[in-house]
């Protein structure tokens, strides 16, 4: 609902520096329209720096929205870091 904080944007940084970020995600959406909605995306790009492609999750525990996309980013992980891991 609010655009990044300054604490954010350095943790953005952060992970960005150790290639350690793969997704944002926007949380309490059930209080946005979507209209709202696709604004609020546009300045979290915006304010962190990230391309168009970047993946934000807009998701709302009330109403589950983005519930399903983030349980396939955290799976997906996992299935990368198991296949890394018989790789060596």
């Amino acid at each position: 609902r609010h655009d990044p904080t300054p604490m954010d944007i350095r943790v953005s940084e952060w992970l960005r520096a150790r290639n350690l970020y793969d997704v944002v995600i926007a949380v309490k959406a059930d209080k946005l329209s979507k209209t709202r909605q696709q604004q609020q995306r546009h300045n979290i790009m915006t304010a962190l720096e990230l391309e168009a492609s970047f993946p934000i999750i807009v998701c709302s525990s009330r109403s589950r929205l983005g519930r399903e996309e983030i349980w396939y980013h955290i799976n997906t992980h996992i299935e990368e870091e198991i296949s890394t891991d018989t790789i060596h």
